[in-house]
Protein backbone atom coordinates (compact mmCIF):
# COMPACT_ATOMS: atom_id res chain seq x y z
CA UNK A 1 0.00 0.00 0.00
CA UNK A 2 1.74 3.33 -1.58
CA UNK A 3 -1.41 6.06 -1.26
CA UNK A 4 -0.25 9.61 -0.85
CA UNK A 5 -3.12 11.00 1.45
CA UNK A 6 -2.00 14.29 0.79
CA UNK A 7 -1.73 14.56 -2.55
CA UNK A 8 -5.29 12.87 -3.02
CA UNK A 9 -6.96 15.52 -0.91
CA UNK A 10 -5.48 18.09 -3.53
CA UNK A 11 -6.46 16.04 -6.04
CA UNK A 12 -10.36 15.91 -4.91
CA UNK A 13 -10.35 19.83 -4.00
CA UNK A 14 -8.94 20.97 -7.46
CA UNK A 15 -11.71 18.44 -9.20
CA UNK A 16 -15.11 17.20 -7.41
CA UNK A 17 -15.64 15.02 -10.20
CA UNK A 18 -12.42 13.42 -10.62
CA UNK A 19 -12.15 9.74 -10.20
CA UNK A 20 -9.32 7.84 -9.16
CA UNK A 21 -8.58 4.48 -10.21
CA UNK A 22 -5.27 2.97 -8.48
CA UNK A 23 -3.34 -0.08 -10.11
CA UNK A 24 -2.89 -3.26 -7.79
CA UNK A 25 0.20 -5.39 -9.35
CA UNK A 26 0.46 -9.08 -9.17
CA UNK A 27 4.24 -8.73 -8.12
CA UNK A 28 6.71 -11.66 -7.64
CA UNK A 29 4.02 -13.98 -7.44
CA UNK A 30 5.36 -17.70 -8.16
CA UNK A 31 3.22 -20.17 -10.44
CA UNK A 32 2.77 -21.95 -6.73
CA UNK A 33 1.14 -18.72 -5.74
CA UNK A 34 -1.20 -18.31 -8.05
CA UNK A 35 -2.12 -21.93 -7.64
CA UNK A 36 -2.96 -21.43 -4.51
CA UNK A 37 -4.55 -18.58 -4.39
CA UNK A 38 -6.98 -19.79 -7.41
CA UNK A 39 -7.53 -23.32 -5.78
CA UNK A 40 -9.01 -21.52 -2.56
CA UNK A 41 -12.31 -19.78 -2.17
CA UNK A 42 -11.45 -17.82 1.14
CA UNK A 43 -8.41 -15.96 -0.37
CA UNK A 44 -10.05 -14.65 -3.12
CA UNK A 45 -12.79 -13.58 -1.13
CA UNK A 46 -10.29 -12.04 1.27
CA UNK A 47 -7.98 -10.15 -1.39
CA UNK A 48 -11.59 -8.88 -2.73
CA UNK A 49 -12.41 -7.36 0.40
CA UNK A 50 -9.13 -6.14 1.40
CA UNK A 51 -9.04 -4.17 -2.07
CA UNK A 52 -12.61 -2.56 -1.59
CA UNK A 53 -12.12 -1.81 2.00
CA UNK A 54 -8.97 -0.11 0.72
CA UNK A 55 -10.90 1.88 -2.13
CA UNK A 56 -13.48 2.85 0.57
CA UNK A 57 -11.43 3.94 2.83
CA UNK A 58 -9.47 6.32 0.41
CA UNK A 59 -12.51 7.11 -1.88
CA UNK A 60 -11.54 5.83 -4.31
CA UNK A 61 -13.68 4.80 -7.52
CA UNK A 62 -12.00 1.10 -8.78
CA UNK A 63 -9.02 -0.72 -9.96
CA UNK A 64 -6.43 -1.00 -12.42
CA UNK A 65 -5.56 -5.03 -12.46
CA UNK A 66 -2.19 -5.88 -13.42
CA UNK A 67 -1.62 -9.65 -13.65
CA UNK A 68 -1.86 -11.12 -17.02
CA UNK A 69 1.46 -10.96 -17.87
CA UNK A 70 2.59 -12.02 -14.59
CA UNK A 71 0.61 -15.11 -14.43
CA UNK A 72 1.50 -18.41 -15.94
CA UNK A 73 -0.99 -19.82 -19.53
CA UNK A 74 -2.58 -22.57 -17.27
CA UNK A 75 -4.68 -20.03 -14.96
CA UNK A 76 -6.46 -18.80 -17.34
CA UNK A 77 -9.56 -19.93 -16.63
CA UNK A 78 -9.12 -19.66 -13.00
CA UNK A 79 -8.74 -15.88 -13.40
CA UNK A 80 -11.90 -15.30 -15.77
CA UNK A 81 -13.48 -17.09 -12.97
CA UNK A 82 -11.93 -14.43 -10.42
CA UNK A 83 -12.94 -11.74 -12.12
CA UNK A 84 -16.30 -12.83 -12.47
CA UNK A 85 -16.82 -12.49 -8.41
CA UNK A 86 -14.43 -9.03 -8.49
CA UNK A 87 -16.50 -7.94 -11.33
CA UNK A 88 -20.49 -8.64 -9.73
CA UNK A 89 -18.73 -7.27 -6.26
CA UNK A 90 -17.44 -3.93 -7.96
CA UNK A 91 -20.88 -3.22 -9.90
CA UNK A 92 -22.64 -3.71 -6.19
CA UNK A 93 -20.37 -0.99 -5.48
CA UNK A 94 -20.31 1.08 -8.80
CA UNK A 95 -16.55 0.74 -9.05
CA UNK A 96 -14.53 1.36 -12.64
CA UNK A 97 -12.68 -1.87 -13.31
CA UNK A 98 -9.51 -2.41 -15.62
CA UNK A 99 -7.54 -4.61 -17.18
CA UNK A 100 -3.72 -4.29 -18.22
CA UNK A 101 -3.28 -6.73 -20.90
CA UNK A 102 -0.16 -7.68 -22.81
CA UNK A 103 -0.12 -7.07 -26.40
CA UNK A 104 0.22 -8.87 -29.74
CA UNK A 105 3.11 -10.22 -31.28
CA UNK A 106 4.95 -7.82 -33.66
CA UNK A 107 4.56 -10.40 -36.48
CA UNK A 108 1.07 -10.39 -38.15
CA UNK A 109 1.54 -13.79 -39.17
CA UNK A 110 1.83 -14.59 -35.35
CA UNK A 111 -0.51 -12.10 -33.57
CA UNK A 112 -3.13 -14.87 -32.65
CA UNK A 113 -0.07 -16.11 -30.21
CA UNK A 114 -0.58 -13.22 -28.37
CA UNK A 115 -0.78 -14.14 -24.54
CA UNK A 116 -4.27 -12.38 -24.77
CA UNK A 117 -6.18 -13.01 -28.05
CA UNK A 118 -9.43 -12.74 -28.89
CA UNK A 119 -10.71 -15.38 -27.23
CA UNK A 120 -9.43 -13.97 -24.02
CA UNK A 121 -11.37 -10.69 -24.76
CA UNK A 122 -14.24 -12.14 -25.82
CA UNK A 123 -14.35 -14.01 -22.36
CA UNK A 124 -12.89 -11.28 -20.04
CA UNK A 125 -14.92 -7.74 -21.57
CA UNK A 126 -18.32 -8.68 -20.30
CA UNK A 127 -16.88 -8.01 -17.16
CA UNK A 128 -14.73 -4.92 -17.10
CA UNK A 129 -15.16 -1.49 -17.71
CA UNK A 130 -11.83 -1.30 -19.65
CA UNK A 131 -8.59 -3.54 -21.12
CA UNK A 132 -5.32 -1.31 -21.56
CA UNK A 133 -3.59 -2.50 -23.96
CA UNK A 134 0.46 -1.89 -23.06
CA UNK A 135 1.07 -0.44 -26.67
CA UNK A 136 3.60 1.58 -24.77
CA UNK A 137 6.32 -0.71 -25.22
CA UNK A 138 6.91 -2.59 -28.82
CA UNK A 139 8.60 -6.09 -28.07
CA UNK A 140 11.19 -5.87 -30.98
CA UNK A 141 12.89 -2.46 -30.02
CA UNK A 142 14.58 -4.56 -27.19
CA UNK A 143 16.67 -6.68 -29.75
CA UNK A 144 16.72 -3.79 -32.53
CA UNK A 145 16.82 -0.52 -31.36
CA UNK A 146 14.16 1.95 -32.79
CA UNK A 147 10.42 3.47 -32.15
CA UNK A 148 8.62 2.69 -29.02
CA UNK A 149 4.85 2.41 -30.08
CA UNK A 150 4.75 1.85 -34.17
CA UNK A 151 1.29 2.95 -35.26
CA UNK A 152 0.49 -0.03 -37.66
CA UNK A 153 1.58 -2.40 -35.01
CA UNK A 154 -0.40 -0.29 -32.58
CA UNK A 155 -3.51 -0.28 -34.89
CA UNK A 156 -3.30 -4.24 -35.78
CA UNK A 157 -3.03 -4.82 -31.31
CA UNK A 158 -6.78 -3.41 -31.46
CA UNK A 159 -7.79 -5.03 -34.82
CA UNK A 160 -6.65 -8.72 -33.29
CA UNK A 161 -8.65 -8.25 -30.26
CA UNK A 162 -12.01 -7.04 -31.82
CA UNK A 163 -11.81 -7.28 -35.48
CA UNK A 164 -15.80 -6.55 -36.13
CA UNK A 165 -15.61 -3.69 -33.45
CA UNK A 166 -17.51 -5.97 -30.76
CA UNK A 167 -16.66 -4.39 -27.14
CA UNK A 168 -13.95 -1.94 -28.44
CA UNK A 169 -15.39 1.02 -26.71
CA UNK A 170 -13.76 -0.99 -23.77
CA UNK A 171 -10.33 -0.86 -25.88
CA UNK A 172 -7.51 1.46 -24.29
CA UNK A 173 -4.18 1.47 -26.28
CA UNK A 174 -1.67 2.41 -24.09
CA UNK A 175 -0.12 5.82 -24.98
CA UNK A 176 3.49 6.22 -23.35
CA UNK A 177 4.57 9.56 -22.21
CA UNK A 178 8.10 8.49 -21.22
CA UNK A 179 10.76 7.73 -23.94
CA UNK A 180 13.78 5.58 -24.44
CA UNK A 181 17.70 5.73 -24.89
CA UNK A 182 19.52 3.20 -26.80
CA UNK A 183 23.22 2.76 -26.22
CA UNK A 184 25.96 0.09 -26.88
CA UNK A 185 25.34 -0.41 -22.65
CA UNK A 186 21.71 -1.37 -23.79
CA UNK A 187 18.40 0.43 -23.54
CA UNK A 188 16.66 2.49 -20.71
CA UNK A 189 13.75 4.68 -19.95
CA UNK A 190 13.96 8.56 -20.27
CA UNK A 191 12.15 10.92 -18.75
CA UNK A 192 10.92 14.82 -19.74
CA UNK A 193 13.95 16.38 -17.37
CA UNK A 194 16.51 14.16 -18.75
CA UNK A 195 15.38 14.19 -22.29
CA UNK A 196 15.62 17.81 -22.13
CA UNK A 197 18.85 17.95 -20.82
CA UNK A 198 20.20 15.65 -24.16
CA UNK A 199 18.38 18.28 -26.28
CA UNK A 200 20.33 21.54 -24.37
CA UNK A 201 23.70 19.58 -24.10
CA UNK A 202 23.65 17.37 -27.57
CA UNK A 203 21.62 20.06 -29.78
CA UNK A 204 20.49 17.04 -31.83
CA UNK A 205 18.86 16.80 -35.16
CA UNK A 206 15.04 15.31 -34.39
CA UNK A 207 13.86 13.18 -37.40
CA UNK A 208 10.28 12.44 -38.12
CA UNK A 209 9.63 8.56 -38.89
CA UNK A 210 6.86 8.06 -41.01
CA UNK A 211 6.28 4.59 -41.00
CA UNK A 212 6.21 4.34 -36.98
CA UNK A 213 4.45 7.84 -36.15
CA UNK A 214 7.47 8.68 -34.16
CA UNK A 215 10.39 11.22 -33.93
CA UNK A 216 13.59 10.05 -33.50
CA UNK A 217 17.06 11.19 -33.03
CA UNK A 218 20.24 9.23 -34.19
CA UNK A 219 23.35 10.42 -32.46
CA UNK A 220 26.33 9.13 -34.53
CA UNK A 221 29.38 9.24 -32.31
CA UNK A 222 32.43 6.87 -32.13
CA UNK A 223 32.34 7.10 -28.66
CA UNK A 224 28.89 6.73 -27.45
CA UNK A 225 26.33 6.52 -30.76
CA UNK A 226 23.07 6.82 -29.09
CA UNK A 227 18.90 6.24 -30.42
CA UNK A 228 16.58 8.32 -28.51
CA UNK A 229 12.72 7.87 -28.98
CA UNK A 230 10.53 10.12 -27.14
CA UNK A 231 7.15 11.48 -27.75
CA UNK A 232 6.02 14.52 -29.43
CA UNK A 233 3.10 17.03 -30.34
CA UNK A 234 3.02 15.39 -33.57
CA UNK A 235 3.46 11.65 -32.08
CA UNK A 236 0.82 11.68 -29.49
CA UNK A 237 -1.81 13.70 -32.05
CA UNK A 238 -1.30 10.93 -34.71
CA UNK A 239 -2.14 8.25 -32.20
CA UNK A 240 -5.12 10.38 -30.92
CA UNK A 241 -6.22 10.61 -33.94
CA UNK A 242 -5.82 6.53 -34.84
CA UNK A 243 -7.64 6.21 -31.35
CA UNK A 244 -10.40 8.43 -32.76
CA UNK A 245 -10.66 6.10 -36.20
CA UNK A 246 -10.44 3.01 -34.27
CA UNK A 247 -13.55 3.98 -31.70
CA UNK A 248 -11.19 3.08 -28.85
CA UNK A 249 -9.73 5.24 -26.10
CA UNK A 250 -6.00 5.90 -24.53
CA UNK A 251 -4.76 5.01 -21.59
CA UNK A 252 -1.33 7.54 -20.38
CA UNK A 253 1.47 6.18 -19.12
CA UNK A 254 3.71 7.73 -16.79
CA UNK A 255 2.36 11.07 -17.33
CA UNK A 256 4.42 12.10 -14.86
CA UNK A 257 7.46 11.57 -17.30
CA UNK A 258 5.98 13.86 -20.24
CA UNK A 259 6.51 17.39 -21.03
CA UNK A 260 3.72 19.85 -19.34
CA UNK A 261 2.61 21.01 -22.67
CA UNK A 262 1.90 17.50 -23.73
CA UNK A 263 -1.76 18.25 -22.63
CA UNK A 264 -2.52 20.88 -24.52
CA UNK A 265 -3.92 18.23 -26.85
CA UNK A 266 -5.83 16.58 -24.43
Amino acid sequence: EDIKEKWLRKLYKSNADLKVVPRFIFEGWTADDFDTFFSRPDKKIQLIDDVTKLLSKYKMHGAVLEVWRQMPAQFFSQLVDFLEILSDRFRDKDLYLCLVIPPSNPDPEAAEETPYNISHFVSTSPLLDSVLIMTYDYPAMIQRPGPSSPLPWVESCVSVLSPNYEHRHKILIGLNLFGNEFSRHGHTPLEGASYLDRLRTLKPAIEWNEPSGEHIIQIDSQTEPRLIVYPTLNSIQVRLRLAERMSVGVGLWEIGQGLDYFYDLF
